[in-house]
């Protein structure tokens, strides 16, 4: 299979997946929010900054340097494994001891026991990390799908069980466990991988020499993107970081299913063809066009039409979270081409780049939160959009320096899909009906072919690039 038909391939095995798992989490999101309190969201929103900052120290890039890496061996596999778990059991300890200290940071003693459960899934999640990455590495996104898929179902099956049977917030918490810990026994009967009694310090340096900058980074990315959680916790109570939570993982579930897809997929091949300059530059700017043209008008269109679809999903007790979720998802829509642009430097070894990039972000981020906070927590949500669009802008910049696509080139490039989604999001403010559910209905049918119809009109590329692939790829599924 060529490297064209194995992109498309994977992108359709992960899109189909994520599509999938959405749908699936969807249901539970909507099952949960019926039965728990936006406080029990809450507790489990404050716990975030501390989980994800934890999982980036224990990966510390590895997965990406051992993807980035040509002749990579199962010393360096076995190397990586060995690393992982180390740091995922020394990372749980220090979170069990501090667990009282962070139930005390939010004023939630609660939190003490739930962090301590919570905080499992570190190690866990560390023994998938090497075979999870063989089978990237392999581009084996259809066995990633499946395992993904049913360690899901699982999962979900089991919370909902839960959640009607009055268990609280410890649905959430064992929805999690159970997820990672499906997901690592399927790994070890279907890819069948051992580490070797063997570690290499030569392999270590070697990867960590490239991991480290990624490290660094994506601890300043997390950071950042979850400072808000942070912050918000402490300042504004449980309840207003549930509606936050639940706001995020609203928006999410449509804006990751393409992130996840882009990272996952675009990064390793991206990497096998980091020297080819020429073919690296088409598809950096062919995704950049295609990714616009899928997210901008899902993120608008659900900020258009979040009143009911809170009413209709989630009852009234989450109306207060609609603004939130208005201005998360319109923050949204820059962060799976943001993917894109710091998936090119990565995979051309440039992490030093993505470093910079990063850190240059975090003053941007902490200057608007500090300026928000006192304003309550629809402001510091708006505040998202500035951020996320400053960030679209320094994200651009080294990408446009190297591959002479900058922000100017992008911006003429998106004014095709720009145009489309203005028209549709203004003919879906002219909607009004009172039904929540006719309402929705009736937005998304003439929303559409709105879309695609303006699309068609002014001959966007990217809906040229999107009917060629389907034409031409029907049976990639097969």
């Amino acid at each position: 299979m060529s490297l064209k038909n194995k992109a498309i391939s994977g992108m359709l095995w992960t899109f189909g997946e994520k599509v999938f798992s959405q749908v699936v989490s969807f249901a539970v999101i909507i099952v949960l929010a019926r039965e728990l309190s936006p406080s029990d969201f809450g507790l489990i929103g404050m716990l975030t900054i501390f989980l994800v900052i934890a999982e980036s120290l224990i990966n510390s890039g590895f997965s990406q340097a051992l993807i980035q890496k040509h002749d990579r061996t199962e010393v360096d596999y076995s190397t990586v494994f060995y690393i992982n778990m180390v740091f995922s059991v020394i990372l749980y300890f220090i979170l069990f001891i501090s667990a009282p200290l962070i139930a005390d940071f939010y004023s939630a003693p609660e939190l003490v026991d739930i962090s301590r459960v919570v905080f499992l899934s570190l190690v866990i999640n560390a023994l998938c990390l090497v075979p999870d990455t063989r089978l990237s590495i392999q581009l084996d996104f259809k066995t990633k799908s499946k395992i993904n898929v049913i360690s899901l179902v699982i999962s979900s099956s089991v919370s909902i069980y839960l959640a009607l049977n009055g268990f609280g917030v410890w649905t959430i918490v064992y929805q999690n466990i159970l997820r990672i810990l499906v997901k690592l026994l399927l790994l070890i009967v279907i890819c069948k991988w051992k580490p070797l009694f063997s570690f290499s310090i030569e392999s270590f340096k070697q990867l960590f020499g490239f991991g480290s900058k990624l490290l660094f980074a994506g601890l300043v990315a997390t950071f950042v993107n979850n400072l808000y959680s942070l912050l918000i916790g402490r300042y504004f109570g449980m309840k207003d970081v549930g509606y936050y939570t639940q706001g995020e993982r609203i928006t999410n579930v449509f804006s990751s299913t393409i992130s996840v897809v882009l990272q996952g997929v675009t990064y390793p091949i991206m990497t096998s063809v980091q020297h080819d300059t020429k073919r690296l530059v088409s598809i950096y700017n062919r995704l950049v066009g295609m990714t616009a043209f899928c997210v901008f008008p899902v993120m608008v269109g659900l900020a258009m039409i979040a009143e009911p679809f809170v009413l209709l999903f989630f009852t009234e007790k989450w109306l207060p979270s609609v603004p939130i979720i208005q201005s998360l998802c319109l923050a949204a829509a820059f962060v799976p081409i943001n993917v894109i642009h710091l998936n090119i430097l990565n995979a051309t070894g440039r992490s030093d780049l993505f470093l910079k990039v990063d850190l240059s972000k975090l003053p941007v981020n902490l200057i608007i939160l500090v300026f928000t906070i006192p304003y309550g927590i629809e402001m510091v949500a708006q505040g998202q959009i500035l951020s996320r669009a400053l960030g679209f802008i320094l994200n651009s910049y080294y990408p446009g320096k190297l591959y002479q696509y900058g922000l100017i080139a992008q911006l003429k490039d998106l004014i095709p899909v720009i145009i489309p989604t203005i028209i549709m999001a203004l003919t879906i403010w002219c909607i009004n009906v009172n039904e929540p559910i006719y309402n929705l209905i009736f937005s998304i049918v003439v929303a559409v072919p709105v879309y695609i119809l303006s699309s068609y009109v002014i001959k966007s590329p990217p809906l040229a690039e999107v009917i060629t692939i389907l034409r031409n790829n029907k049976s990639k599924f097969s």
